[in-house]
């Protein structure tokens, strides 16, 4: 008997069969998922802006009628209330339909691949039946957790997308980053999670609150954006200073400009929706500034704030899943280096996987 192969060798070795065997179309369908996912919180935050979710009052009927088999016209030239509404219904539908596709054509990918496209598939229909059942309690604290589920789902098509691209095109072996990285990554999408569940509170919560306690937490949330502004540049800084994959530090390089361009919007929209804070900053650059309830300004400042949120999240995420990232040696240390390999062996070394390591 020969000596055994090195395991990165053989790691490698796994990957490449991996992609031979699976073939482009896994990390395809994740892509379009991920890709209809993003602009499904904008309309989502579209519904949220105009106060439109209900203004189809039935579910999961649109006024008596199929969901897809509601007419055109009524949709297109009725309010426009109506036609963000149901079009956010008809992109949920779409989004699962592509999460089914996804599910389907990974059945020959590794078995943590097949259960996150599975629990993908169970993450979408759970988020569908919260949004319905908003719409027949008419409930605000559904709607809140609606509204921070949604970001959560797309952090995790994101995440659907580097594991079928690994397992699809990747053979490269890269090594974990050093734990006090690691710490970093993760205690960033920590503090960008919990922007979001502040913001969703803010959002939804508008007028249930006593002044005082609106203004500690929009207080709060702000103290928590500028913690966020300062450690994404600092895990810019360590991802080059401690030359990780490119591809870390290039997902931290562009979250410091969307870190950027969220505190702008932030700041649009607290402006936009609030007016200018004259009791903190006199000197207002807007003199004689109307505050004009669901305007256009308004609308899209607020929306756009919302879905650059979950665009950072999933980018602090991406970070940390990239420099915790480790091979697939244990799986494959015991597969042979060429030749084909048969599914039974494939299957039987991969399932040493469990549940846990679907963030590896």
């Amino acid at each position: 008997m020969g000596i055994p192969p090195e395991p990165d060798h053989v790691a490698t070795t796994w990957n490449e069969h991996l992609a031979r065997t699976c073939g482009p179309w896994p990390f395809r369908w994740a892509v379009a998922l991920a890709c209809v996912t993003f602009p499904l919180i904008w309309v989502g935050g579209l519904v949220t802006s105009y106060d439109a979710g209900m203004s189809v009052p039935d579910w999961p009927t649109t006024f008596g009628y199929n969901l897809f088999a509601y007419p055109w016209k009524s949709w297109f030239f009725g309010p426009w209330d109506l036609f963000v509404e149901h079009g956010h219904r008809l992109m949920a539908s779409l989004a699962g339909l592509l999460s089914l596709g996804l599910a389907v054509v990974c059945t020959r990918q590794s078995p943590r691949v097949r259960l996150a496209s599975w629990l993908a598939v169970f993450l979408v229909i759970s988020q569908g039946v919260l949004g319905g059942l908003r719409v027949l309690y008419n409930s605000r604290e559904l709607a809140q957790i609606h509204a921070i589920v949604a970001p959560l789902f797309f952090v995790f098509t994101l995440c659907l997308v580097l594991w079928t691209y690994r397992e699809s095109y990747s053979s490269l072996v890269t090594r974990p980053a050093s734990g006090q990285f690691l710490a970093l990554a993760w205690g960033l999408a920590a503090l960008v999670l919990l922007q979001l569940v502040l913001g969703s509170f803010l959002r939804h919560t508008e007028g249930q609150y006593s002044p005082p306690r609106f203004r500690m937490l929009a207080l709060w949330h702000m103290i928590n954006a500028a913690v966020v502004c300062v450690v994404f540049p600092c895990t810019w800084g360590f991802a080059r200073r401690w030359q990780l994959p490119q591809t870390a530090r290039a997902l931290a390089a562009a979250g410091c400009l969307l870190v950027t361009l969220q505190f702008v919007l932030g700041t649009l929209t607290w402006v936009a929706k609030f007016g200018w804070p004259s009791n903190v900053l006199p000197m207002s650059p807007v003199p004689g500034w109307t505050v004009q309830a669901e305007g256009f300004l308004q609308s899209v400042s607020a929306t756009a704030h919302v879905a650059v949120g979950a665009l950072l999240l999933g980018i602090s995420v991406l970070i940390g899943l990239t420099a915790s990232h480790r091979s697939s040696t244990r799986a494959s240390r015991h597969l042979p280096v060429s030749g084909s390999v048969h599914p039974g062996d494939r299957d039987a070394a991969a399932t040493r996987y469990s549940v846990r390591e679907l963030v590896s």
